[in-house]
């Protein structure tokens, strides 16, 4: 624990203030105390969710914020999750993966997952309770069920300001990693 804290104070505190590595070391000491115990959290969060997380955590984030840095955040804090209580919400993901193909996805409270591909305009629906490697795509036999999660998904995005429908999704070759094969000699 204490070279974890002396690493993020270091890192935080680079500003030469000292005050956010000292939340910071407070966090880590809390982390280290309530690891041993260890707790499951049943519901589904997404990455997002992690800084709004470790921002509450180290008192960054309150409700009587005044910056506006929670209204700048598009994930919750985990932190009512960490401390028993329950919630239900659904969690989206989204992939660029090297401009290849562009997937989002939502996953339900209840279990069921719709994979859309945006350059293909198709889309996938599993129950991962009863599959949860997703290999039976029940899209077309459950439409309804597909065309409510798609909406919902598209619903998410436009709120935060990603109109989805309206630009054309081409994939191709974006040099993400600076990589080309070797020159014939």
């Amino acid at each position: 624990v204490q070279s974890l804290v002396r690493d993020l104070r270091s890192y935080i505190s680079a500003d030469g203030k000292g005050v956010a590595g000292d939340q910071f070391a407070a966090f880590a000491k809390w982390y280290a105390d309530n690891k041993s115990g260890g707790r499951t959290i049943a519901e589904s969060i997404g990455s997002i969710d992690v800084a709004p997380t470790v921002l509450e955590l180290a008192g960054l984030l309150s409700t009587d914020d005044r910056v506006g840095i929670a209204d700048q955040l598009r994930g919750r804090s985990c932190l009512p999750l960490m401390n028993g209580e329950t919630s239900s919400r659904d969690v989206i993901s989204e992939t660029d993966y090297r401009l290849y193909t562009y997937k989002r996805s939502i996953v339900t409270p209840d279990g069921w997952k719709l994979i859309y591909t945006l350059e293909t305009k198709s889309r996938e629906l599993f129950d991962l309770r009863t599959d949860p490697r997703e290999r039976n795509n029940l899209a077309a036999e459950q439409s309804q069920r597909a065309d409510a999660l798609q909406e919902r998904l598209f619903a998410h995005f436009a709120a935060v300001g990603h109109d989805l429908p309206s630009r054309r999704w081409i994939p191709g070759y974006n040099p993400v990693y600076n990589f080309r094969p070797p020159a014939p000699r």
